[in-house]
């Protein structure tokens, strides 16, 4: 799979409204692989999250890794 292109904040799809996932289809388990992928090929900065918008996807999907939690 290839890792998305993340968008710059001057995009316009970043401010439309994303819409809820209801089926876990095939598809949308092969989208969110990709876009683990994407997240975790940010290495400069490390990516702590990303949301599917920023890729141009305008559903609500998000991938989080917090690393250490301190307290």
């Amino acid at each position: 799979m290839i890792a998305q292109a993340i968008l710059q904040d001057s995009d316009p799809r970043l401010r439309s409204s994303a819409i809820h996932i209801t089926d876990f289809s095939d598809a949308v388990r092969a989208f969110c692989r990709a876009f683990e992928l994407t997240r975790l090929g940010c290495k400069n900065p490390p990516a702590v999250g990303l949301a599917a918008p920023q890729v141009g996807a305008p559903v609500r999907i998000v991938s989080l890794n917090p690393g250490k939690v301190i307290g």
